[in-house]
């Protein structure tokens, strides 16, 4: 008891088990608009044979529902569904289901993506401006002009770096401006540059849903840009 005493004299806080149980419940988006991005396509033999992987990435769904898939905006019905092997009426944004359709032929659906309310589809872009967290990794330099990949969900898409805007810096109270209209971005940082992607792809804004906001970009199979 000593002994133990003596190793733990450093620290004062809680247990793990009391601390797990301070977690709090981490809100679920139930009332934004539905996002059941695509996983997987498959056959099921409980769910039919045009069954999806899906994650609820804000909203819910019902069995029942009529819903399109961006980005054409193909009609479909959840006929079924089932979180984690258990069939289930609804599902709720962080649930990842499975979901039985029909209306729709399985060659219409592919991962990426997006089931969404008829009356609320999710936006799509090709020409995005973002804020660009690069990694100490990118050791050459990011111009204009520049060929990358976009992973987006799963899909990849060859993109182009079209402008870059500035180079951010982080003090004195919050972000700002440190270098306009750079030549070139290298080194871990913090940028804004505006991306061309070869299609559009199904995005939301940043600040209205950070989850569907982001996107990842490589260079010749590596990551130094994020």
């Amino acid at each position: 008891a000593a002994d133990e005493a003596a190793a733990t004299a450093w620290y004062d806080g809680p247990t793990l088990l009391e601390a797990l149980d301070a977690f709090q419940e981490v809100s679920r988006p139930t009332d934004a608009a539905l996002r059941l991005c695509v996983m997987d396509v498959f056959k099921s033999p409980t769910l039919g044979a045009v069954t999806v992987s899906a994650k609820v990435e804000g909203g819910l769904v019902r069995a029942g529902n009529r819903l399109v898939i961006v980005p054409r905006l193909t009609p479909c019905t959840v006929k079924a569904m089932a979180v984690a092997g258990t069939s289930v009426r609804v599902a709720r944004a962080g649930d990842t289901v499975e979901c039985g359709l029909t209306g729709v032929d399985i060659t219409a659906l592919n991962v990426g993506q997006v089931l969404c309310h008829a009356a609320a589809p999710m936006p799509m872009a090709r020409r995005v401006r973002c804020r660009l967290f690069t990694l100490d990794a990118l050791r050459t330099p990011l111009v204009e002009g520049q060929h990358l990949t976009a992973h987006v969900r799963g899909v990849e898409v060859p993109c182009v770096v079209t402008r870059l805007i500035h180079t951010l810096g982080v003090g004195g109270g919050g972000v700002r401006t440190k270098t306009k209209r750079p030549r070139f971005v290298v080194g871990a940082g913090v940028s804004e540059v505006k991306v061309r992607l070869d299609r559009a792809m199904p995005m939301e804004l940043y600040g209205d849903h950070p989850r569907l906001g982001r996107f990842l970009l490589r260079q010749g199979g590596g990551t130094p840009p994020a």
